[in-house]
């Protein structure tokens, strides 16, 4: 073999030849626990006057159907991510950060076993990363990668933004018309706030409001218009 030196974290090979070719690992441990954990990479050794491109033995595509998620403190939360390929095996890790910046690793995936850092976290599906009740400090970049022997590692990214709750609140009533007459039709519009985006539902006389035809509500429910309206209608907002 070629000289060989190594510090710490770095394995270095000096003036390579064809004998450093092959399966190389790496192993670490927890001084104290003695827990350990490996990784591995193989190493192909070309001549560059003959080969130009070192094929790959099989392929890994990777990919996410989103990479923006916006959640609200409290809620499971769930990154996608999904991935296809050719490789015999493969190992799945997600990390919290970006790659090279300091990312911690949070969970890994190899013959289905999955090992987590924190009880926050699961896997659903194939490839997919669960937040158990989300908090502030989850936000982050996420990462996802797949890794196999004689593939280019597939990796996608998932920004996580994490918010407080706002409590809904009503803020007006539209009344159209503002003075009706017998048997007019009158539309009563209830414009509120909050986040997450508030439900509607509707009183009349303080009990739910009766199934008739001449009740009719739009499809998000903020807005209802009434064919001959009697007694004291009542417009509630609440948290879905």
């Amino acid at each position: 073999m070629s000289a060989v030196r190594y510090r710490r974290n770095i394995f270095k090979i000096s003036n390579t030849s064809f004998d450093d070719e092959g399966r190389y690992w790496c192993e670490v441990q927890e001084e104290h626990t003695l827990e350990k954990d490996e990784g591995y990479l193989y190493l192909n050794v070309a001549d560059p006057v003959q080969v130009t491109q070192i094929p790959q033995l099989c392929q890994v595509e990777i990919y996410t159907d989103s990479d923006i998620v916006r959640s609200l403190t409290g809620l499971e939360t769930i990154l996608h991510c999904a991935y296809t390929t050719s490789c015999d095996e493969q190992t799945l890790y997600w990390f919290k950060g970006t790659l090279g910046k300091g990312e911690q690793r949070i969970l890994t995936e190899r013959n289905g076993n999955v090992e987590t850092e924190e009880d926050i976290y699961g896997l659903v599906g194939q490839a997919c990363l669960q937040i158990h009740a989300v908090s502030r400090s989850d936000q982050s970049i996420y990462t996802c990668q797949v890794s196999s022997f004689g593939a280019e590692d597939g990796i996608v990214q998932v920004d996580l933004t994490v918010t407080d709750p706002v409590k809904p609140k009503i803020n007006t009533l539209e009344l159209t018309p503002t003075v009706a007459i017998e048997n007019d039709d009158v539309t009563i519009k209830c414009n509120s706030t909050g986040l997450p985006p508030p439900t509607y539902s509707w009183l009349l006389n303080e009990s739910p409001l009766p199934d008739e035809e001449r009740y009719q509500l739009s499809e998000s429910d903020s807005k209802i218009t009434i064919t001959n309206v009697k007694g004291q209608i009542t417009c509630q907002c609440i948290h879905a």
